[in-house]
């Protein structure tokens, strides 16, 4: 009898190592998207790229509460599986940023021609409206696509004289402003609380900069030209990285 539960117990030690090594190899064959930041990137930028939380972007690849990423790093797009420990996913950024490295030039290109990630999220999702922002519209003007419409489903275009001001729907503090957002031309992001996000997208001019405090109805930028050479404001509201209805924010 003793040299069966010594034998026993000899087989659920094995099993249980086996289970563990088994374990540890399927969190190093996690094959995440990932995305290389490059210079004039900001973790906002890069999450509302891919519409995804700027706190779960953060918190999947170890960031802090500054959000600081540098040109060069490679962030990991999706939330690693169960049991992944932080230093497998720095080894899966590693082995991302050496992929990187070894491609060819021309393959870089067209990398970054497409955001230099491998896959993008594509994130449309209707949430109920928020009674603590005050939503007002950005400028006054017909709306020439609806939510979910067109090759700008993620938000409404706007049509509005050229030059027209650009206003914040709501206060708070500006987290991005640029054109490395590929189809938005000069861009502007407003962080409004940990859960709400504004873009204010083919502005002609941009009158606020990174890390500006604005107000609700402050003029941040100045009417371009959209798709079709048409002038128009290309107008987002996003609730934890989803891009969501602004019809249902906006005042009447």
């Amino acid at each position: 009898m003793k040299r069966y539960w010594q034998v026993s117990l000899l087989n659920l030690l094995s099993l249980v190592l086996a289970l563990s090594l088994a374990a540890c190899a399927g969190a190093l064959r996690w094959d995440p998207l990932t995305y290389t930041v490059e210079e004039g990137d900001t973790l906002y930028s890069i999450a509302f790229r891919h519409g995804l939380d700027y706190r779960a972007l953060a918190e999947w690849n170890g960031i802090g509460s500054n959000y600081l990423i540098y040109p060069g790093d490679e962030l990991v797009l999706s939330r690693p599986p169960a049991g992944v420990s932080p230093e497998q996913v720095a080894e899966v950024r590693e082995q991302s940023a050496d992929r990187e490295a070894g491609r060819s030039s021309a393959s870089s290109g067209d990398a970054r021609a497409s955001g230099r990630s491998r896959g993008q999220g594509s994130g449309t999702q209707s949430m109920p409206p928020r009674g603590d922002i005050d939503w007002q519209w950005p400028l006054e003007g017909e709306v020439l696509n609806q939510f979910g419409e067109g090759s700008m489903a993620r938000g409404i275009q706007i049509a509005a004289e050229e030059g027209s001001d650009v206003h914040a729907a709501a206060s708070g503090r500006v987290v991005y402003t640029g054109s490395g957002l590929i189809g938005y031309g000069k861009l502007i992001i407003i962080k409004h609380d940990d859960v709400y996000l504004s873009a204010y997208g083919h502005n002609q001019d941009i009158l606020v900069e990174e890390g500006d405090d604005v107000d609700v109805g402050e003029r941040i930028g100045r009417v371009g030209l959209g798709r079709g050479n048409r002038s128009m404001l290309h107008f987002e509201i996003r609730a934890e990285g989803q891009a969501v209805d602004p019809m249902r924010y906006l005042s009447d």
